[in-house]
């Protein structure tokens, strides 16, 4: 992977960050105004994004030890 590709894509994993605590925040200020699916499905957005972000960075990891 060269450089600048993967300069693109760790500022993309970064910025899904930001958004996954965005959403967290969101959900924990407005606990009283959401539904329970509501949230529900806000935070299982987040856990899925975490997860994508962790994946990349995992694999990252793995193509750069070799």
């Amino acid at each position: 992977m060269n450089k600048n590709l993967e300069r693109k894509l760790n500022t993309i994993a970064y910025i899904i960050i930001i958004v996954v605590e965005i959403i967290y925040i969101y959900v924990t200020n407005n606990e009283d105004n959401l539904s329970s699916d509501e949230a529900n499905n806000l935070v299982e957005l987040g856990r899925f994004l975490s997860f994508i972000t962790a994946l990349y960075f995992i694999i990252n990891a793995l193509l750069s030890y070799k």
